[in-house]
């Protein structure tokens, strides 16, 4: 399969898995909660809560060993593969070691916050099994790394799909048969267990070179991998503050219930980040491998054609949210939520933005610049509480968006281009032209629909659905037509074929 195939195949791949993911999400959560009941659900809740935290754990090694294997592959040398590999399973071993002992803790500690014993004895046994699960995870994120690195995100996404299914199917048949959230936990754990043997299958197939042998461990390996990991593990922290800091201070300053409300804006605004980087983000293990052959000319150029379809993409979705996100709010929540429409836009505003430089990101990821990332999200996180805690009290939820987007107008707008085409030596005046005046194109497009659609308001799921699939099929049309230039409307027919 040719690299423009396989990157093809996995964007798409990985949209599909989201759309799954979500799907799955909207249809299984009311029918877990009435079966299990809102206490037993409750818990689930929480403990999923608390081992979603492991995840920082990884210290941003995940995102250091797929760069270094895209780095390898292409000399195809054998023995320094084998030593990347082995070196960060022993960092991977580790730090499932260290899972493990984070299970024994909360295991200790978290019945003493439970109501009753009852409550204490489950949260025991299904914290062991999901924390167990966990941290044999840990090695198997190197496999996975390896597998992308190799632009095989097809592989991994129809995993994770296969995976998404069976489980639900599962929880399914034991909720109906009256089973409780140890019965859940018992499934998690078995389908994981089934995910790690496939994964073992497709790595020994993609690479047959594999070979543990003790003699290729490296210490100045791990240090490599420690010095990389360690900027994209602020660059998460950073991130977490960003993204979760709103809440705290809507509850602090409004009130719970506008928590509630700003929710819905924040969900939305999620799945919208997660699709657009589902589609966008596969493009580190690329850009690793045209910096690791030398070819500076094809790494401009790719990153060009990159950044212009995340404005392409970007742009369209973006507008989409903000053009039905009032009338979708209404039809999904009602009309006493319709406040969360302006946050949602300011939101989906900034994750436009975001989005729009998500090209920027896995080049400095590929190129190992990203210690500069690191330290500009960790200003933008710092900016962002600041303007929240400035805005919360005159403006509401809407000066907490305003909070999340001030920022990055500078920071994704001005700074991060500027030093990316500075790295790749692309004249600044010649990325603005291309990728803001294309954004400014798009937007101006988009106001004739959104004029059109806020004057009929379309009040259920049909009509939405059917005003954005009219609209956005002629506006498509006229960006393929009129906007792309002759060689990006060429390659968007052959990838359509495809």
């Amino acid at each position: 399969m040719s690299v423009a195939k396989r990157i093809l195949t996995g964007s798409a791949l990985r949209f599909v898995a989201l759309l799954v993911n979500v799907v799955v999400a909207f249809f299984m959560m009311p029918f877990v909660i009435h079966t299990l009941g809102d206490r037993w659900y409750g818990l689930w809740v929480i403990i999923g809560t608390l081992i979603s935290y492991y995840s920082l754990l990884d210290l941003g090694l995940a995102s250091a060993t797929q760069r270094f294997f895209a780095h390898a592959l292409p000399r195809n040398d054998a023995s320094e593969l084998n030593t990347i590999l082995t070196s960060s399973l022993t960092i991977f071993c580790g730090l499932g070691a260290v899972a493990l002992i984070v299970t024994v803790i909360a295991i200790a500690i978290g019945p003493l916050f439970m109501s009753s014993v009852e409550d204490a004895g489950v949260f025991r046994i299904v914290t062991a099994l999901m924390g167990v699960s966990v941290a044999m995870a840990f090695p198997f994120y190197v496999l996975t790394g390896l597998l992308t690195a190799n632009l095989r995100y097809d592989q991994v996404s129809i995993l994770q799909i296969s995976k998404l299914l069976l489980r639900t199917a599962l929880f399914v048949w034991a909720l109906l048969r009256g089973n409780s959230v140890i019965a859940l936990a018992v499934i998690t754990v078995v389908v994981e267990i089934f995910g790690f043997i496939v994964l073992v299958f497709l790595v020994r197939r993609a690479a047959p070179w594999i070979q543990l042998r003790i003699h290729y461990f490296s210490r100045s390996k791990m240090h490599d991998l420690f010095s990389f990991g360690g900027y994209a593990f602020l660059t998460s922290i950073a991130d977490k503050i960003r993204f979760n800091v709103a809440n705290f201070v809507i509850a602090a300053f409004v009130g719970l219930s506008a928590v509630t409300h700003y929710n819905i804006a924040t969900r939305l605004t999620e799945y919208f980040l997660q699709a657009l980087g589902s589609v966008l983000g596969v493009m580190t293990p690329v850009f690793a491998r045209l910096h690791a052959e030398g070819q500076h000319d094809k790494l401009r150029e790719s990153f060009l054609f990159a950044s212009r379809t995340g404005v392409v993409l970007g742009a369209l979705a973006g507008g989409a949210v903000i053009i039905f996100g009032k009338s979708f709010i209404a039809a999904w929540m009602g009309n006493e939520y319709g406040d969360a429409y302006l946050p949602l836009a300011i939101l989906v505003l900034a994750m436009t933005i975001d989005a729009m430089q998500i090209p920027t990101v896995n080049l400095l990821y590929a190129v190992a610049k990203h210690r500069f990332f690191a330290w500009m999200t960790v200003f933008d996180a710092i900016v962002n509480l600041f303007f929240s805690l400035l805005l919360v009290k005159s403006l509401g939820m809407s000066g907490v968006a305003l909070a999340m987007l001030l920022p990055a107008i500078v920071t994704k707008l001005l700074v991060q281009p500027w030093y990316v085409c500075k790295i790749l030596g692309i004249p600044l005046i010649l990325y603005q032209r291309k990728i803001f005046g294309l954004f400014a194109t798009l937007a101006l497009l988009q106001l004739p629909f959104a004029y059109l659609v806020w004057d009929y308001n379309p009040a259920t799921y049909g009509t939405i659905i059917l005003w954005a699939c009219i609209s956005y099929a002629l506006l498509l049309f006229i960006v393929i037509l009129f906007v792309m230039s002759k060689d990006e409307r060429n390659y968007f027919v052959r990838a359509l074929k495809r």
